[in-house]
């Protein structure tokens, strides 16, 4: 099954910690994904369990590129929390769901 590590990347987000995460095919694989996105740190995203242990040994060896990512989740991180964006779509949805039960 699987499950989407949603919590513990934003922990480690919040702590400045880079996060190196899998691309899958499920919603429920692709969250830490979307939120590296959101931020802007997408060269810790990958698919393939190679290049997954290729970053995490970078991270864990190159000091200069560790401290590139931490400097730009810093930079970054507060557009996890300031987009309105979903909060309009989420926002319409309830608005449809209540427009259309009454309209029936």
């Amino acid at each position: 099954m699987g499950f989407t590590g949603f919590n513990s990347t934003l922990d480690a987000l919040e702590s400045s910690l880079p996060v190196v995460t899998f691309s899958g095919d499920f919603f429920r694989t692709r969250q830490s994904e979307g939120i590296l996105k959101m931020i802007q740190v997408t060269n810790t995203i990958t698919k393939s369990k190679e290049d997954y242990l290729k970053i995490a040994i970078e991270l864990g060896i190159n000091d200069k590129w560790r401290q590139s990512i931490v400097n730009k989740i810093k930079k970054n991180i507060s557009l996890l929390y300031n987009d309105l964006k979903p909060v309009k779509v989420l926002e319409t949805f309830y608005e449809n769901i209540v427009n259309n039960k009454y309209l029936k």
